[in-house]
């Protein structure tokens, strides 16, 4: 299932650019892969930089 988030995620990054549930929700899918996230990361710290919430889930 990992797998298939980490599609639906980067398929919703290409129409909403730098989402900041969607890189939280990427983030997730790619490290119970095994995957490398500190891209992911980097660019989930930007697009949040100014949130006045805490994500803990992601909201697809």
């Amino acid at each position: 299932m990992p797998q298939e988030a980490e599609t639906v995620y980067l398929n919703d990054l290409k129409i909403h650019r730098e989402n900041g549930w969607s890189l939280f929700g990427l983030k997730q899918s790619l490290q119970k892969q095994g995957k490398e996230v500190s891209d992911i990361e980097k660019r989930l710290a930007k697009a949040w930089s100014h949130a006045d919430i805490t994500l803990q889930t992601s909201r697809y």
